[in-house]
């Protein structure tokens, strides 16, 4: 990992390294990011145990435990962000907290350190020991290790605009079969629904992705498919990924719920997806549209899901 220099004493920080922590977390990690992430956890758990739980979906302390894992994966994954952008970021991003040295590069190796041993303790509370969650777990930090040393690829991958986030799209894969096995439990998850899930897990991280870098952030720093593809190319691509998003996560739906609600998922993408073509000129209008997209699309599995099966 890269060290982080001592800031320059106009800036060094006095004040207490929980207010400090604060300031990072409002920047690199709002409530906002919190919610969707909860939300795409409640989803992807329920569809778990729907698959694999017949009649009433139960409910229990264990899935406040695995939401709080799922929270500290996430956090987990953006200090590991600061880490391997640490150089760029202070040419691209030179206002941010770490960068001014709100916060050193030392102290969010704790916060890691922490959110790494909730992690544990969920999956050892989900599996009453070790067991499937925690296999999909160390699986998905196996990958996080190979995305750390860019797959051993250097240059060819390290600081790419579209192979490096696309070398870490299938964390996301995996992080949703361990999220969904949290759901089973000690139930195996069936193969066409844990495919499913992949390619969700997959497609989800693309959306999410492309909408967020969609366009350079205000001032022009950082990479952005717009200026890597092209306004309209991002826009056109955008729009295709989030369509397969969308008939994926219906025939999940299906797989697990029979009914008509997986077709109002794809109602659901289908008009930010067509205007792609029209926001074109304007890209940050499709991905922020896009987002809102996504969010409700998770938020119809969950009410189905619940609404379908009810809770026990």
């Amino acid at each position: 990992m890269t060290p982080n220099p001592a800031p320059p004493a106009a800036i060094r920080p006095r004040a207490a390294l929980p207010i400090r922590l604060a300031i990072w977390a409002a920047e690199r990690f709002p409530p906002t990011t919190a919610a969707v992430v909860l939300v795409a956890y409640a989803a992807v758990m329920l569809l778990g145990r729907a698959a694999t739980h017949p009649g009433a979906l139960p409910a229990s302390a264990t899935d406040l435990a695995t939401a709080l894992g799922a929270l500290a994966f996430y956090l987990m994954v953006r200090v590991f962000d600061e880490h391997k952008d640490f150089v760029r970021d202070r040419i691209a991003h030179p206002d941010r907290a770490v960068q001014r040295g709100v916060v050193s590069l030392a102290d969010l190796r704790v916060v890691a350190g922490v959110a790494v041993a909730v992690q544990v303790l969920a999956c050892l509370w989900a599996d009453h020991g070790v067991g499937p969650v925690g296999a999909w777990w160390a699986s998905t930090m196996a990958w996080i290790a190979l995305v750390a040393k860019d797959f051993f690829l250097g240059e060819r991958i390290a600081g790419h605009s579209v192979r490096q986030p696309v070398a870490s799209m299938p964390v996301s894969a995996l992080a949703c079969l361990w999220m969904a096995q949290t759901g089973a439990g000690g139930e195996p998850l069936p193969w066409a629904v844990a495919g499913g899930l992949a390619a969700l897990g997959l497609l989800v991280s693309a959306v999410f992705d492309l909408a967020r870098k969609l366009v350079p952030e205000p001032g022009g720093a950082g990479r952005s498919y717009a200026a890597a593809l092209g306004p309209r190319r991002a826009c056109l691509v955008l729009g295709a990924v989030l369509l397969a998003e969308s008939a994926v996560i219906a025939a999940v739906q299906r797989l697990v719920v029979p009914g008509r609600v997986a077709p109002a998922l794809v109602l659901l993408a289908a008009a930010p997806a067509l205007l792609t073509l029209l926001w074109a000129a304007r890209p940050r209008l499709a991905g922020r549209a896009t987002l809102a997209a996504l969010l409700g699309q998770l938020g119809v599995v969950v009410a189905a899901l619940v609404g379908t099966r009810g809770m026990g």
